[in-house]
């Protein structure tokens, strides 16, 4: 590979991963895009995930658990949601779950109370018998499972 073409591609690469942490698979599709007009072989791809990862830019456990983290505070997504996003990003069951398995509890049901904080004025428009169900509707639809969704609407309905 050519010095210039290289270097070039380095600062892509620099770059790529400033915008945001990245998985593994996530990289890998990248470079993937990038091969043609770099002439990267399939042996070149993998040095340079082997390489960044040795560097401390690719780790799919930190990635996971950073990634969930933001969109749980962020985004007010719950974890069936982070769990399909996260496998979509490529990353493995096993560190999915792992990920998911040690997100705070108390931090989850924040975010859902903070999506009905914002959903109060649509869901009290009902009648109190539909306003539960319109409230676990919604956080279902965000990611929250029932039993999440059951205990937040609950505490969050007492208060009304």
């Amino acid at each position: 590979m050519p010095r210039r073409t290289k270097e070039v591609l380095e600062q892509y690469i620099i770059r790529y991963f400033g915008i945001r942490g990245r998985s593994i698979a996530e990289f890998k599709q990248y470079l993937e895009r990038k091969a043609e007009a770099y002439k990267l072989s399939e042996e070149d791809i993998q040095e340079y995930i082997d390489r960044y990862i040795e560097l401390g830019f690719l780790n799919d456990q930190d990635f996971s658990k950073q990634w969930s983290e933001h969109r749980l505070q962020h985004r007010q997504r719950g974890p069936l949601t982070l769990t399909v996003e996260l496998r979509q990003k490529g990353v493995d069951s096993e560190t999915i779950k792992e990920t998911i398995s040690k997100l705070n509890k108390d931090e989850v049901k924040k975010a859902a109370r903070e999506i009905l904080d914002k959903k109060r004025e649509k869901i009290l428009r009902f009648e109190k018998f539909q306003q539960k169900w319109k409230a676990k509707e919604l956080l279902a639809r965000k990611g929250f499972p029932l039993e999440i969704a059951s205990q937040v609407v609950d505490d969050w309905l007492s208060l009304e």
